[in-house]
């Protein structure tokens, strides 16, 4: 008896440890992900409105949803496109102001592309819509690859 005890007590303080530890975790993990810049936020209402409006565009009953989502990813568009890449500051300097440019153009290309998708969402033209967000998408791939670093 003594014996069960003695290690109850002596294994008590590890697990009220833990348990102290968890919080202080889940608190650094939400610090984190407030972190977020604006460019991040702006470019990732792009990439969750591209997965919804995925699935929601197929369904005629999901049109209010679908052009709620467009205008979300219009707004995270515009965010996005007043950010400076942090790809820039790896640029020559004198290849910097081009870079920026460069960038500022495919996201209004891509911002103009929204825009087109949801008058032809508007119009009932449901499948051009998809088309211009496949559009969208090509873009998307485009910009990672020459404004992102590869993620290792």
């Amino acid at each position: 008896m003594n014996k069960i005890l003695a290690t109850i007590l002596c294994t008590l303080p590890v697990f009220v440890g833990f348990a102290w530890l968890a919080p202080a975790n889940a608190q650094q993990e939400e610090e984190v992900e407030e972190e977020k810049t604006p460019l991040q936020e702006g470019m990732n209402e792009l990439y969750n409105g591209l997965r919804t409006l995925r699935k929601s565009l197929k369904d005629e009953s999901r049109d209010a949803e679908s052009l709620a989502t467009l205008c979300a990813m219009q707004r995270g568009a515009l965010i996005a496109k007043s950010e400076t890449p942090p790809l820039t500051a790896k640029q020559p300097a004198d290849a910097q102001a081009g870079f920026v440019l460069d960038y500022r153009r495919q996201m209004i290309a891509v911002t103009r592309d929204l825009l087109e998708a949801e008058n032809l969402l508007l119009q009932g033209k449901r499948e051009e819509a998809r088309s211009m967000l496949r559009k969208v998408h090509e873009s998307e791939e485009e910009g990672h690859e020459t404004f992102t670093e590869d993620e290792e």
